[in-house]
């Protein structure tokens, strides 16, 4: 049976310091980072989006940055499934959660098929 992960949520302003928080976090406790930025999950977008860069992660794994085009459209039911495959794959028990409340909650709802 598949053990429920502990998670840390980090929500803050724009350039409040999340990521630093979250390195920092997942450092102390053995976890990987899940990044829940909108505009982060878009390959080639570092610039305008504050992405942390390999050398601020410290090491520590990220999970849902650059997974996506920029020309695709890219919805929180998909960076639900990115999250939940990223965690379940590596059966993480702590994971860190930083930035878009939207993304945060996406997790939290069931599947919803329009069929």
């Amino acid at each position: 049976m598949f053990k429920k992960p502990k998670i840390i949520v980090i929500l803050g302003s724009t350039s409040s310091g999340k990521s630093d928080l979250a390195v920092e976090l997942a450092l102390k406790f053995n976890g990987e980072v899940v990044s829940a930025d909108s505009r982060q999950v878009y390959r080639g977008l570092n610039i305008g989006t504050g992405k942390i860069t390999t050398a601020e992660m410290k090491g520590v794994p990220h999970h849902c940055l650059d997974i996506a085009d920029p020309n695709e459209r890219f919805t929180a039911m998909n960076w639900k499934t990115a999250a939940e495959a990223a965690i379940i794959a590596r059966q993480v028990t702590n994971n860190l959660w930083r930035n878009r409340l939207l993304y945060i909650r996406a997790c939290r709802r069931p599947r919803v098929s329009r069929g």
